[in-house]
């Protein structure tokens, strides 16, 4: 249920030499030692479009580097803080909404990342350390309700994970250890009713799983060991 935006960081493209390159002396500069200094912009291939701007100081990009398609609309734009390898992202819709925001830490999510519908409505918020996902995530309907919550630990399932019907009742409940479900798991009809209900042990299905009805009466059942 969790929706996904696909984004291509754009930091891993700064070190690309995949890109034309304008004409332009006072452009694309690099010292002695070869490292990029001054303005900096890249085209599409066999185009004069702009891939990316923004300037570079001793090799690494500082201040605003902005991100363009192939028709020259704006796809992302990262702020880089000073004297930091941590910059802030903003990547966009190809109707201009903003798509996803977050901050960077060297080449990595980090910290809290929102991602938005091509309607400018918040989607999903994410939270990461060092490139994986880790603390709460929480993915929302197109009304603003909560269709799910998870927990992550350094990129794998830890904790409570829960999904909702669209009328705000549960639609399912779980634990996560380790990336495995372990404990009680729990489906429910839009009712609020239970449909499915069972448990795992270390990530394998243990004991009676009982199937229902929607008036509560059981439908069937299977043993599992």
């Amino acid at each position: 249920m969790h929706v996904r935006f696909l984004i291509m960081l754009p930091l891993a493209m700064l070190a690309s030499g995949a890109w034309a390159q304008p004409t332009n002396p006072a452009m694309n500069r690099t010292d002695a030692q070869g490292r990029k200094q001054g303005p900096w912009v890249r085209t599409w291939a066999g185009s004069k479009q702009a891939r990316y701007e923004g300037q570079f100081k001793d090799d690494k990009p500082v201040g605003s580097f902005v991100y363009y398609s192939t028709d020259g609309k704006m796809e992302s734009r990262v702020d880089h803080y000073p004297g930091s390898n941590a910059a802030h992202g903003r990547h966009y819709h190809p109707n201009g909404k903003l798509m996803a925001e977050g901050r960077y830490l060297g080449q990595d999510k980090d910290s809290t990342w929102n991602y938005f519908d091509t309607a400018g409505g918040l989607r999903s918020t994410e939270h990461w350390k060092a490139g994986k996902l880790h603390g709460a995530m929480t993915t929302y309907f197109p009304d603003g309700n909560v269709a799910e919550n998870r927990q992550f630990a350094n990129g794998v399932a830890e904790g409570k994970a829960e999904q909702f019907h669209p009328n705000g009742k549960p639609r399912y409940q779980a634990n996560y250890v380790k990336g495995e479900p372990q404990g009680q798991e729990t489906y429910f009809f839009p009712t609020g009713n239970k449909e499915i209900q069972g448990k795992y042990v270390n990530g394998n299905r243990d004991g009676a799983w009982q199937y229902f009805n929607d008036d509560g009466t059981v439908r069937m059942q299977f043993l599992y060991a």
